[in-house]
């Protein structure tokens, strides 16, 4: 919980700190892989099921580190145990289907029609490693470093008697923190515009992954210590208490840059202030309505447009001009589903309006339907004729009878799936 691995949220927002608390929670099932030589199909499906609604790279990194162990379970065995692992296999995949159906739906039903922008590309991925730019991963906190030249020093002092889980866990972990560093071609695979390799950004998100099985191993050697003893407890609860103690150093330090005057706020990331009043602008985030702080902190955000060409370069800019510059000529409320746009027309003629328009939203200009044809701009914002006076643009969005299924019976999965667990589990009891 002191790794970085978790705090990333707290310090800087990083999704992928969801993904890290509930890693350990998904390794349960890769112990009796391993041990036993058996993968529960139903844990496993609901282990990857829960990450992928949470965190969809996390759960990438997840099926990872389970291709690790599957492999070298399946390799390891005789034909048998090969047959039964793949069935095994197999029906955890058609579970883990049931219990993401409504994720797979949004993406087919939303990339199948519209040009998604993805998230930038980092040209800089190798900078971006654990010996560079982003060393503070490998020592936060410090007591981080030492926990991996021990687990080092003892894995390969003791390698031929340590059981296959540890070795497993060793290399895996291993082969993580090699893609963490710059000894992992990142400079050359950045230059080869792969799709894959652009979608990691950060070779640091490896080592989320790494940390865990980490910690697992570290566990899993000190099963053969004496670690009941007054001196290894004492010892414990020090680096723990050393652990919180740095946490909290590092958090209040963190937000202490709120006290300073202007870079009370990372600005540096298409970031921008409607405001130059610092004392107004940190009272609004403590104000309980805060829609002033919404108002006076706007972020450049186009990951996920329905741009025309999927590499639209000037993105960011184009979403400051065409959607952050022009919310103050208009006024935008909800009323039940729907958006809606108001402004005052001095002239008949073409305007931008700020908001983005996907292949199944709706539009109604002063109570009449737009055509689904309706001219967009690069990144999806619609331009229509509006009138002298008052001009009303509602935006809505298709409704899907489909999804609203596949969620009622994605609830029902769920519920199936738990209860099975919970069955499967007390009659092994």
């Amino acid at each position: 919980m002191t790794t970085y691995s978790v705090q990333y949220w707290t310090l800087r927002q990083g999704l992928s700190s969801w993904g890290a608390a509930l890693f350990p929670l998904c390794l349960i099932p890769l112990i009796d892989l391993i041990e036993k030589k058996t993968l529960h199909p139903i844990q496993t499906a609901i282990c990857i099921g829960v990450m992928c609604q949470i965190h969809m790279l996390s759960a990438f990194l997840l099926v990872f580190v389970y291709a690790c162990f599957f492999l070298t379970a399946f390799f390891a065995n005789s034909k048998h145990t090969k047959i039964k692992l793949l069935k095994q296999l197999g029906l955890a995949i058609v579970i883990f289907g049931f219990l993401v159906l409504n994720v797979l739906y949004s993406f087919i039903a939303i990339y199948s029609e519209n040009n998604i922008a993805q998230p930038f590309v980092n040209k800089w991925m190798a900078e971006t490693t654990i010996f560079k730019g982003s060393s503070y991963w490998l020592f936060y906190p410090p007591i981080l470093m030492i926990i991996v030249l021990f687990a080092l020093w003892t894995i390969c002092r003791y390698w031929k008697k340590e059981s296959q889980l540890l070795k497993v866990t060793a290399v895996t972990c291993g082969f993580l923190f090699i893609l963490c560093t710059d000894l992992f071609p990142w400079k050359l695979l950045n230059n080869s515009h792969n799709q894959l390799i652009e979608t990691i950004q950060f070779p640091f998100r490896f080592f989320v992954p790494f940390t865990v099985l980490l910690l697992l191993a570290v566990g899993l050697l000190l099963e053969k210590w004496h670690t009941r003893s007054v001196i290894f407890g004492l010892i414990s609860y020090g680096l723990l208490l050393l652990s919180l103690f740095q946490t909290g150093i590092s958090t209040n330090n963190a937000l202490n840059v709120w006290h300073q005057t202007e870079s009370f706020l990372n600005s540096s990331v298409h970031t921008y202030f409607t405001s130059e009043n610092t004392s107004e602008i940190k009272k609004s985030f403590f104000i309980k309505n805060k829609v002033q702080a919404l108002q006076y902190v706007v972020k450049s955000t186009p990951d996920y447009l329905p741009v025309k060409t999927v590499k639209c370069k000037d993105k960011y800019s184009l979403y400051h001009h065409q959607v952050i510059n022009k919310q103050k000529y208009f006024h935008k409320s909800v009323k039940g589903n729907k958006l809606v746009v108001e402004w005052e027309g001095r002239s008949v003629k073409n305007i931008q309006v700020p908001v983005i328009k996907y292949t199944d939203t709706i539009l109604r200009l002063n109570q009449k339907m737009l055509h689904t044809n309706v001219k967009l701009s690069r990144i999806g914002t619609p331009i229509v004729k509006q009138r002298k006076g008052h001009n009303e643009l509602v935006v809505s969005y298709r409704s899907d009878r489909l999804l609203d299924t596949i969620l009622i019976f994605n609830f029902i999965s769920w519920l199936i799936v738990f209860y099975m667990n919970y069955k499967f589990k007390f009659l092994n009891e």
